[in-house]
């Protein structure tokens, strides 16, 4: 079986909202081999990094930390860099996984030739209740001329660009474009924020159909100001 590694692109004001994200990890039904956290804004001394440092035992964790200000690209590529597994999977420390999101993945690359896979994802209700089994579209994404991919089939079909999987030698060839102009950074207005879309569409550019649709909700994706619930409460 590969070796799947998570990457997660964080910064001192999203700490609280990473132990979420971490909990979710910790539920997996297949752990990842490593999970790292590239945190920016945040001196190595922090309380919070160290609390969580210590928390978290069931995985391998590494939180990398940086005292400038990074955006979302820098932090991916940092964290990409520090892992060695044969999948490189990304997630948002404000996000949150639903529990088969680690099989689920590292299975659709253990399918076919397979280098890269995207998934469903839920922005009001998590659904924490085991599916029966994973379903996979093979081939079915594309590049759209809006920078982002697209299910070929059914164009509205939801797909969360910063949740994306890639083996380790796509990312060898293809990183995140760190430019400000793709990049929203905190605190600067005007600052763009498609750099996890064009991100996938450079390597759609390059995989061609070799890539996975998983049309589950695989994550969630929490919005600002929004208190998540589960299904099962």
């Amino acid at each position: 079986m590969r070796t799947i590694g998570v990457a997660i692109p964080s910064y001192i004001y999203h700490l609280q909202k990473l132990k979420i994200l971490l909990d979710s990890i910790q539920a997996q039904t297949l752990k990842p081999t490593h999970v790292v956290v590239s945190c920016s804004s945040t001196l190595p001394d922090n309380k919070d990094v160290n609390d969580i440092r210590e928390k978290y035992t069931d995985f391998k964790l590494d939180i990398m930390t940086t005292k400038e200000r990074k955006n979302a690209s820098e932090n991916r590529n940092i964290a990409s860099r520090h892992l060695h597994t044969d999948i490189i999977s990304y997630m948002d420390a404000d996000d949150i996984m639903h529990p088969q999101r680690i099989e689920f993945i590292t299975s659709a690359f253990q399918q076919t030739d397979c280098q890269l896979v995207l998934h469903s994802y839920t922005n009001r209700v998590i659904n924490a209740s085991l599916y029966p089994h994973a379903v996979y579209h093979y081939g079915k994404l594309a590049p759209a001329p809006s920078r982002c991919a697209v299910h070929i089939d059914d164009y509205r079909l939801p797909i969360h660009h910063g949740h994306s999987s890639i083996l380790r030698d796509v990312f060898d060839r293809i990183q995140y474009r760190e430019e400000s102009s793709f990049n929203r950074i905190p605190g600067v207005q005007g600052s763009g924020g498609c750099e996890d879309s064009v991100f996938c569409s450079d390597v759609l550019l390059d995989v061609r159909e070799k890539n996975v649709y998983i049309p589950l909700e695989l994550s969630f994706y929490f919005e600002e100001g929004y208190t998540f619930v589960s299904k099962d409460e």
